[in-house]
């Protein structure tokens, strides 16, 4: 278990009544999903821009979500966003980390329409779609056209946006 140990959020606790196995469906399908994004549009540079768009998002996840225990739970320790990053880089195709994706949304839902609240579900749910959407336009499709995101990366954005079943993004 893990606990914050300074300011207002000493008694967080950090696994917020998660098994572990939960814990770490709930944060890949994050991360997985971003990943996806990220592969629909392959280069160097735009991968580097993608990655720290992503780290960003999720660094500031626990601010931008305060009161939600499950969002702390997932994200509000550096070590553990580090390892959750390093688990979704091990997928090669756009097609097997979409395929991944997909199958952990249904499965990060599933737990959390159990045991989450629902504003904790749909603060989950926006803080997915939003990290896909910061590594959507962290580099854009082309210096040229100043297209922000690629009509690739607008597909599997679609494709994660109806995965999490939200129809007011």
């Amino acid at each position: 278990m893990f606990k914050a140990h300074a300011g207002a959020r000493h008694d967080i606790d950090f696994i917020a009544g998660y098994e572990v196995e939960e814990i770490l469906t709930l944060a890949t399908a994050l991360t997985l999903s971003a990943t996806a994004v990220s592969r629909a549009e392959v280069g160097f540079i735009s991968d580097q821009l993608e990655s720290v768009a992503l780290r960003q998002a999720l660094a500031g996840a626990t601010s931008k979500y305060a009161d939600n225990v499950v969002i702390h739970a997932l994200f509000g320790h550096h070590l553990k966003r580090r390892t959750f990053l390093k688990a979704a880089s091990s997928y090669n195709t756009l097609d097997d980390v979409l395929e991944k994706a997909i199958a952990r949304i249904r499965q990060a839902l599933a737990i959390l329409t159990e045991k989450a609240t629902p504003e904790e579900l749909r603060d989950y749910k926006e803080l997915v779609y939003y990290c896909c959407d910061r590594v959507a336009r962290a580099s854009g499709s082309s210096l040229i056209d100043q297209q922000l995101i690629s009509p690739e990366e607008e597909a599997v954005l679609e494709t994660i946006e109806a995965a999490l079943n939200l129809s007011y993004v």
